[in-house]
């Protein structure tokens, strides 16, 4: 078991924490995807809040090289579909840009769009890349944080759903900043909403830290760059521009809702699996599933949801369908399959998945249960 602990806050370098779970739980190193049932070993799970900027992050992280290990991330279904391009018409409303490096782009499905559409040079810094070759792609196959500056500048950076995956936001900032790029724009999930709705994303074995948009934007700002342009998506992500600028005047680094926010995302989760729970064991007769096979649902199971009495996962995307989620002894199947189902002894629980729920076929015989009902 390989792991390590924070002793030092990620956002702004205080070294002074409280728990904010009595004792530790555990969860899996991974939201991998296997054809066998492989199963990594768990880990101890606490969140820690700084008492120094309020920001909530997980105490102890994973090897990177097992919560990174093999990609569960795919552009399946409409929301994705979507997202992807009004990101993509985000950036190119910005005729300044040249050249762009992304980071962390293992298909390239964002670069391959623009360069096909533009006449921008496009460089990726990702180790594992298995995306398609184009004359105006080059691959830098390293880690953004060991990569030479000089090989990666460009007058764009781009992070799609990247930035809340470091382990330490300050170094990269710090790596931004020397590099110096003109715009750094972001496709970032929005937590906000996320926290105050149980859309279940937030503090899991990938995205370790909790911070409000407001200490996001004083964080870039305190690294040089000014928040220029942002869209709102549906609730589920905020694309963000942030350009260099010189003399900003330093903002404060402080989260203002997140205490109560983190406290009341906890109880209203472990609610949720509790009732869950005991609407199970009081109907023993049926037959249970959850959807998605993602983090939305492993975040209940991390939080007492007894995975055992589901008899498997489900989702739509190809790419899941016939596979194991790490951890979890359970084979993901086809919902719109498992939809058509005569047997009306079985019962689907639909997890905190936010705008993917409404991607979903809920015409049906087959029992449909909201996290909302079991608030």
């Amino acid at each position: 078991m390989s792991f390590n602990e924070r002793y030092k806050c990620c956002i702004c370098n205080n070294t002074t924490f409280k728990n904010i779970l009595l004792e530790n739980i555990k969860i899996s190193q991974s939201l991998n995807l296997f054809e066998i049932d492989k199963t990594n070993e768990f880990i101890p799970y606490n969140i820690i809040e700084c008492k120094k900027c309020n920001s909530s992050m997980i105490k102890y992280l994973a090897d990177i090289n097992i919560v990174y290990g093999k990609n569960h991330i795919d552009a399946y279904g409409s929301v994705k579909s979507e997202k992807h391009t009004k990101f993509k018409n985000f950036i190119l409303q910005n005729k300044d840009i040249k050249t762009i490096c992304e980071i962390g782009a293992a298909t390239g499905d964002l670069a391959q769009t623009i360069v096909s559409e533009s006449y921008i040079e496009y460089k990726i810094i990702e180790p594992n890349y298995r995306g398609k070759q184009y004359e105006k792609l080059k691959i830098i196959k390293k880690y953004f944080e060991n990569a030479d500056k000089e090989e990666i500048k460009a007058d764009c950076l781009i992070m799609s759903d990247v930035f809340e995956h470091f382990y330490n936001p300050l170094d990269a900032l710090k790596k931004i900043q020397e590099v110096g790029y003109k715009y750094v724009i972001l496709n970032h999930p929005d937590f906000d909403y996320a926290i105050e709705n149980n859309h279940c994303i937030i503090l899991n074995i990938e995205h370790t830290f909790q911070i409000e948009h407001q200490l996001l934007f004083n964080l870039y700002n305190n690294y040089g760059y000014n928040l220029n342009r942002r869209y709102d998506f549906k609730n589920f992500s905020l694309f963000l521009e942030f350009k260099k600028e010189n003399n900003l005047i330093q903002r404060p680094i402080k989260n203002i809702n997140t205490s109560n926010n983190i406290l009341n995302y906890i109880k209203n989760i472990k609610t949720i699996t509790g009732n869950i729970n005991s609407y199970i064991n009081n109907n023993i007769t049926r037959e249970y599933y959850i959807w998605p096979c993602s983090v939305h649902s492993t975040t209940l199971f991390l939080f007492g949801l007894d995975y055992t009495k589901f008899k498997g996962i489900l989702d739509n995307s190809p790419n899941k369908i016939n596979n194991y989620i790490d951890g979890y002894n359970l084979l993901c199947g086809s919902f719109n399959e498992m939809i058509k189902s005569e047997n009306k002894k079985i019962t689907i629980i639909i997890s905190g998945a936010n705008a993917y729920i409404k991607e979903l076929n809920l015409k049906t015989e087959v029992e449909i249960k909201m996290i909302e009902n079991f608030i």
